[in-house]
């Protein structure tokens, strides 16, 4: 039932260059764009008597219950509506989340850390405040166009201020 349900699945992107698992429990929509640009992995979760699934894409994985959520997952990163962010300090991977395409034009610093929860806000009890800075000094944005991968980081002043400076990957 459950290779059933991933081939139904899969073949929601049949004009896609859509590749098996060994097992076919599971499957990848490879990027055409470049060699270097990361598939798309829908599998099943393996959890019985669930069906529920995990599709992941570069830094970010998701675990979506029901069929129509991984199509429209998947679909918008193929149309180019969602795009994951993952965040590093010292080069080692501190968190990633997605983006959307909104999102990306409004990329500022700030939108970044209350998209995160690290906006610096902790209430009593909980600790001390965690402000993005603290956690990464550099990010990257994939996604599954040609021109959409970009990479950056974050910029601190004298006076504390923190910006951000991207480019896009090459």
């Amino acid at each position: 039932m459950k290779k059933q349900k991933i081939s139904e699945i899969a073949a929601q992107f049949s004009a896609y260059n859509v590749q098996f698992s060994d097992t076919g429990e599971g499957f990848e929509i490879i990027n055409p764009y470049s060699e270097g640009k990361e598939p798309i992995i829908v599998m099943d979760e393996g959890r019985e008597p669930y069906t529920a699934y995990v599709v992941s894409f570069s830094y970010f994985h998701t675990h979506p219950d029901m069929a129509e959520q991984v199509i429209a997952w998947v679909r918008d990163i193929l149309e180019g509506r969602r795009f994951v962010i993952a965040f590093f300090k010292e080069d080692r991977w501190a968190g990633s989340t997605t983006l959307e395409e909104q999102q990306l034009h409004e990329l500022t610093y700030e939108t970044l850390a209350k998209h995160m929860g690290w906006d610096g806000i902790t209430k009593p009890p909980y600790g001390d405040p965690v402000r993005l800075i603290d956690k990464a000094d550099s990010f990257i944005i994939r996604g599954w166009g040609k021109d959409a991968d970009f990479d950056g980081k974050f910029i601190k002043d004298a006076q504390g201020n923190v910006s951000i400076q991207a480019f896009r990957k090459s």
